[in-house]
Parts: C-alpha cells; structure tokens; sequence
C-alpha cells in the first residue's frame, strides 16, 4: 500500500471518526448537519470513499475546525508516546533530527 493509499484507507477514516466522537456527534446527527447519507458518511468513515473538496469544506463547517486539522490530525500524539521517549536513549541520528528541528519550535 503506498502513501496515499494509506492516508486515505486508514489514517483519513480515522481522522472522520475522532472529529465525529470529539464532537459528541452521532453518524446520524453528522449526515443532517452535512446532508448527506449516511451511507456515504459510512462510507467515507471506513476508508471506501475518496473525499472532495466540497466534502472538506462542508466537514469544517460541521466540526468548526480548519482543513488542516480535518486532514492532518494524528489519533497519535506527542502525549501518547511521550512515555517510549522517558525509557530510551534517543540515537544520533535521532538526536540530530531532534536538534535541527529545536529552532524551528
């Protein structure tokens, strides 16, 4: 599976599914507020369905959130392997890319 394939097999779906749930939303309650089916929600949700860009703007509106966080959230954050950090030695090359990056935060 190449990149694109897995963005939008499994890492966009997700994304779908951490929005709808962090708005407290059912699929149902999504579908009226986008009007769309719920089977195209589904759809979209498990990975079967390419997003449009009319599809990306009417997902902003709905969740109140920007095109970046729709497309680029993480179910994996900083937090979540924070703690793989805390009980390692990070390597040189970790080290290095850690360092580079430093200035730019």
């Amino acid at each position: 599976m190449n990149e694109r394939e897995k963005y939008n097999k499994i890492i966009f779906p997700d994304n779908l599914k951490h929005w709808r749930e962090d708005s407290q939303l059912s699929q149902e309650e999504v579908v009226e507020k986008m009007g769309i089916t719920v089977e195209e929600w589904q759809r979209m949700e498990q990975g079967e369905k390419e997003m449009s860009y009319t599809f990306l703007i009417r997902l902003c509106k709905t969740f109140g959130v920007s095109s970046d966080d729709i497309l680029f959230y993480h179910k994996k954050s900083f937090m979540d392997i924070g703690h793989e950090f805390a009980t390692r030695t990070l390597t040189e090359e970790e080290q290095g890319k850690f360092e580079s990056q430093k200035g730019k935060l």
